[in-house]
């Protein structure tokens, strides 16, 4: 069958030919709907994916001017107010089947009109549980470009607001947006985002970890070089800020940058409490940063170096505790930090569930 479709480039002028060649298609292609119809003494088959359509723009916007006897088909078309595109080939039907296009064929004809219907599932827009606010907006992004923007755009009114789109992916053409208010980014900055954007060279970016690879500085820092939040009030204030935001279409994020090694230790909930509070808890913060990084090594140190310095009877307890324990103290840290970070994974999907 692949070695017969193979030679059909071309859509033939009759519709029975046509069809068959539909049908053929529906073995790869289990979602495929085939439907004729007959106008008159016209006839014409649509053809489309039912899982990525939607099927009240095919009834309302399609369907309906096409079966009206009382219009002629030179005036269907001005009534189709979707996105229209015609090809006389069979790759690029195909191809715009998987875009969400529906497909019309006209008896006659060795072209299809193809009509933009696509509809994704998508789900609400709840708050991120990694991301959680007490007095914030509790709202978060979802798999959606236009509706990602679209919240931008809600809590940022601003018509300052700029969003370049580039498509990007050389198999699956996935839209990434740049987002920065004109009047208050370095266009420097912009500048050299969208060249980074633009020279991504592979066959799909399917999530925003692999565009957050693409656009960093460099690949060996043990630092994040961006901020990645699901927060679209994070976002905006962000952007107020002058920084540059990132939004990939089936996402539920956006990369900021550029980002301060002080911007990963702020919250949402420090814009809405007051500046004394908010700054108590952001030094709680930096100094809990500070004991996690600095207290294991001194620890470490203390007992194999420096151990006159520790009372005697802490001393003794401890000798005691580890007097059975086989292994080296650094050997038992370094099994601690992975066992913990072994057992974060599940327990954040846990509570996800």
């Amino acid at each position: 069958m692949s070695d017969q479709k193979s030679v059909l480039i071309k859509l033939g002028s009759g519709i029975d030919a046509n069809i068959n060649t539909l049908l053929r298609y529906r073995e790869e292609l289990p979602d495929l709907v085939v439907k004729r119809f007959c106008r008159g003494q016209e006839e014409f088959v649509i053809s489309y994916l039912s899982s990525i359509t939607d099927s009240d723009a095919i009834n309302d916007r399609i369907l309906a001017p096409l079966l009206n006897p009382q219009t002629s088909l030179n005036e269907i078309e001005p009534k189709i107010w979707l996105g229209t595109i015609q090809t006389d080939e069979w790759e690029v039907l195909i191809k715009e089947w998987a875009n969400g296009f529906l497909s019309v064929i006209y008896d006659g004809e060795a072209a299809a009109n193809m009509y933009d219907v696509k509809k994704y599932p998508k789900r609400q827009p709840d708050e991120p549980l990694a991301e959680t606010a007490i007095q914030g907006n509790h709202v978060g992004f979802i798999e959606s470009f236009e509706d990602n923007l679209a919240m931008i755009r809600y809590f940022l009114n601003d018509g300052r607001l700029v969003c370049r789109a580039i498509t990007i992916g050389t198999r699956v053409k996935t839209t990434c947006g740049i987002l920065f208010l004109k009047d208050v980014t370095n266009e420097e900055w912009v500048n050299e985002m969208a060249r980074r954007v633009e020279n991504i060279n592979i066959d799909a970016v399917i999530n925003i970890g692999i565009l957050e690879e693409w656009v960093e500085d460099t690949s060996f820092s043990i630092f994040p070089q961006f901020f990645v939040t699901e927060r679209p009030d994070v976002t905006v204030s962000h952007l107020l800020q002058g920084r540059i935001a990132l939004l990939l279409d089936k996402t539920s994020g956006a990369i900021v940058g550029p980002s301060s090694f002080g911007s990963f230790f702020q919250s949402i909930d420090d814009y809405v409490l007051r500046w004394p509070v908010a700054s108590f808890i952001r030094i709680l913060r930096i100094v809990g940063f500070l004991v996690a990084v600095f207290l294991p090594s001194a620890y470490i140190a203390t007992l194999t170096y420096h151990y006159e310095i520790i009372p005697i009877d802490l001393l003794m307890s401890i000798g005691r505790s580890r007097e059975k324990v086989p292994f080296h103290r650094s050997l038992r840290r370094l099994s601690w930090k992975s066992s913990l970070r072994c057992y974060a994974r599940p327990v954040s999907a846990c509570q996800a569930k």
